[in-house]
């Protein structure tokens, strides 16, 4: 009796710590990974206790009731494969299960039960599936769950039920799908929610309001939004991060960002406003960064539309093809004073009107691929390069001169003195000069003129006279 006992005790010892061919099975970290085994069905000669099992590139087409010999399962990764369906009920015994991967299947539809039984989960990824919507109350059961991916999918419509339950969900990624009109109702479940990200659809408008005032990250990138709604933002008085870069935005007006004022990095390039308005960020007291680039239409740039930046640090206004004016007045200067990383490179600029040597907080500097007209006023420019390279704190790209024709093609950096008679004072002097010049001129030409005319007038006379005592 006692010898069929210890055959049984080893008999259940090598089936549970068999492991099926082409995986790889770790017993001193509980784990199990099986990749590209063609599996249809889940082992269920695995160790019971692990962890960890990774079955992606397989050929599952369903989630089956194998996994219940696992509930002690921390991570459970099943992308990859061809499932359609998740049963009802089916994760009842994965009451651990911290981390579930269903990416790249074929699930087109969820009940409000699929998920029923994983009240630890924290991480869902359900990217590269077939949903189209999100069936009321799908989530209802994910109580803990933090971070949710819908990515790369065909949801087209989101309504105020899609989210209910998910009290701790902190990220929502739902980017490259087909959503056209989104409404801040949808998101109103969502009081943990830090981060949100809706780019690579095709969102014309933004409805209502978008309550979660929580909300950091707000990712509107790539969409086919024609103008901005502040009302959208009223109540994101923490969001510190947001993108619009890739848009229709023609037009910003001054009150868009104004409740916005946790605001640190913001990017709306590639869009097709023409000019931005003065003092647009003036309540964005917090921003650092800000990005305008590749805007077709841009052609003007006042330096008056960053007045109240007091904390920017890094500006790129790069690679707008129609961009030939910064427009800086006396004094404006001043809102660039803690900038670090200035980038005004390929765009359509010929000179600036200010010396970029005052902003003393500059560490990179990119100026190259303008079609800079290299007069006075370019030695302030070839200063500002120079004393970038010299402290070598960035890496300065090439820039040339594109005129006066005696210069074309002139690297800056070997533009002489002579270019001007006194390159030290400010550009701004170079125009009184030009127009003390033009004043004087003036006033010669007109002496001469008087003289002239006043000689002719002389001799004329003097000959009449003449003429009478001669008679």
């Amino acid at each position: 009796m006692s010898i069929l006992v210890i055959i049984l005790v080893l008999l259940l010892e090598l089936v549970s710590s068999y492991c099926p061919h082409g995986c790889g099975c770790d017993n001193v970290n509980l784990s199990v990974s099986c990749l590209y085994t063609d599996m249809e069905v889940m082992p269920i000669s695995l160790n019971p206790s692990i962890q960890i099992l990774i079955l992606k590139y397989n050929q599952f087409k369903t989630v089956d009731a194998s996994v219940s010999f696992y509930p002690r399962l921390l991570k459970l990764d099943l992308s990859e494969n061809i499932i359609s369906r998740v049963p009802d009920n089916i994760f009842k015994s994965q009451q651990n299960l911290r981390e579930l991967q269903l990416s790249r299947n074929r699930i087109k539809v969820l009940s409000e039960r699929s998920f029923v039984g994983l009240k630890e989960l924290q991480v869902l990824n359900m990217s590269g599936n077939s949903l189209t919507n999100i069936t009321a109350n799908s989530f209802s059961t994910l109580g803990k769950l933090e971070t949710l991916d819908l990515s790369g999918m065909r949801l087209s419509n989101l309504t105020n039920t899609s989210f209910c339950g998910l009290n701790s969900l902190q990220h929502l990624i739902l980017k490259s799908n087909m959503i056209a009109n989104l409404s801040g109702s949808a998101f109103e479940c969502l009081e943990s929610l830090l981060s949100l990200d809706v780019s690579n659809n095709q969102i014309k408008q933004l409805q209502g309001q978008l309550t979660t005032s929580g909300l950091i990250s707000l990712d509107l990138s790539y969409n086919y939004l024609n103008s901005m709604t502040g009302d959208w933002f009223i109540f994101l008085a923490d969001l510190s991060f947001l993108q619009l870069q890739g848009n229709n935005i023609s037009f910003i007006d001054t009150s868009d960002f104004s409740a916005l004022v946790s605001l640190e990095s913001l990017d709306i390039s590639e869009n097709l406003f023409s000019t931005l308005p003065s003092g647009l960020f003036t309540n964005n007291k917090e921003l650092q960064i800000i990005r305008i680039s590749r805007c077709p239409n841009l052609h003007t740039v006042h330096m008056s539309t960053f007045a109240g930046c007091q904390n920017l640090q890094n500006l790129t206004i790069a690679s707008n093809l129609n961009l030939q004016t910064i427009q800086v007045k006396e004094g404006e200067e001043n809102f660039l004073q803690y900038i670090n990383h200035l980038d005004i490179s390929n765009n359509d600029i010929r000179e600036l009107n200010f010396d970029l040597t005052n902003l003393e907080n500059l560490t990179s500097l990119q100026v190259a691929d303008n079609p800079w007209h290299c007069d006075c006023n370019a030695i302030f420019i070839r200063n500002a390069v120079k004393h970038q390279i010299v402290a070598g704190s960035s890496l300065v790209r090439k820039t040339t001169c594109a005129s006066p024709a005696n210069f074309a093609g002139v690297d800056i950096l070997d533009l002489p003195d002579t270019v001007c008679s006194s390159p030290t004072k400010h550009p701004s002097m170079q125009i009184f000069r030009g127009n003390l010049a033009l004043y004087l001129s003036t006033v010669v030409f007109t002496s001469i003129v008087f003289v002239t005319v006043f000689i002719i007038i002389f001799i004329f006379t003097f000959s009449i006279i003449r003429k009478i005592l001669y008679f």
